[in-house]
């Protein structure tokens, strides 16, 4: 189960397990109850990692006590479901956003999110800034190694990503292109601009699924992978990521928004907790606002 719920001070980023329990019936349905007193003056702060339906549906019934019991709610969920499928014949982001909004939470926090338009698709929705995530990781890799010298974005659509990281970082961006076939999801024609001769050079993107993209740039990049890193912020690293990213970066990082059972067997991938940030950020919502 990856459905936590929290309860906290109003506008306060340092969470309490609250005194709830999630129980199953035998048809299938979820439902919620107490397990000890429950001060309603605080939120109910519920948290969503990956994108199970089960999750889901049990985030929405802690809605509904909450609200029923007077409570503001507050969803944490890093990873938006389905966000990739924004622009297809099966429009997955607006499923689940129609999903989630049915339940009724006061604010909703994501990071990271793949499009603006799948963002948009959700009702009261406050964005945490992925940015310190990132620097943070590359700082660590700076410490194991040299500088880090430019920012590789790893797809057209990652430019804008990118290029806040790499102003962030201070560093020069560069671009990597590719080709996916919209019939067979198949990738080809990678290709990135020529890269310096000497530095760190940080791969950026929101998702790493499979990890077919980056596996593909790192084979036209034409360094080693002593120099490559990767940064992620939704780490899945479904399929055989977990055995071959390792062959071509000498570092990956990501957050924990997503459960992953991905095994990097002698590897260590940093994974940077994400709880107090999202909090701190529906605490940054709530606070006036000066002139």
């Amino acid at each position: 189960m990856t459905t936590t719920t929290w309860i906290t001070e109003p506008g306060s980023s340092w969470p309490q397990p609250a005194p709830l329990e999630f129980f199953g019936f035998p048809g299938g349905e979820w439902s919620i109850r107490r397990t000890g007193d429950l001060d309603t003056t605080q939120d109910l702060v519920v948290d969503v990692r990956g994108s199970g339906t089960d999750d889901l549906v049990r985030a929405g019934i802690a809605a509904s006590f909450a609200r029923h019991a007077g409570m503001r709610t507050v969803l944490l969920l890093p990873y938006l479901p389905a966000a990739r499928s924004d622009h297809d014949e099966v429009m997955g982001a607006e499923v689940y956003a129609t999903l989630v909004n049915g339940f009724g939470f006061d604010h909703v926090v994501t990071i990271d999110p793949h499009s603006s338009f799948s963002a948009g698709l959700y009702d009261h929705l406050t964005i945490a800034d992925h940015t310190p995530f990132v620097t943070a990781a590359a700082g660590t890799w700076q410490d194991r190694t040299d500088a880090v010298s430019g920012v590789i974005a790893a797809d057209k659509s990652g430019s804008l990503h990118a290029a806040s990281i790499a102003t962030a970082l201070g560093v020069p961006m560069f671009q990597a292109l590719k080709h996916r076939d919209p019939a067979t999801g198949g990738l080809t024609g990678f290709s990135v601009e020529p890269l310096p001769a000497s530095g760190q050079l940080l791969v950026v993107d929101d998702i790493c699924d499979g990890g077919g993209t980056f596996l593909g740039l790192a084979g036209v990049a034409g360094i080693p992978k002593e120099r490559l890193g990767l940064w992620v912020t939704h780490g899945i690293f479904s399929g055989s990521a977990a055995t071959t990213l390792p062959e071509a970066f000498s570092f990956i990082a990501s957050t924990d928004s997503v459960p992953s059972t991905a095994d990097f067997t002698h590897f260590d991938v940093e994974r940077q907790p994400l709880l107090t940030s999202l909090l701190a950020a529906i605490a940054d919502h709530d606070s006036p606002k000066k002139d």
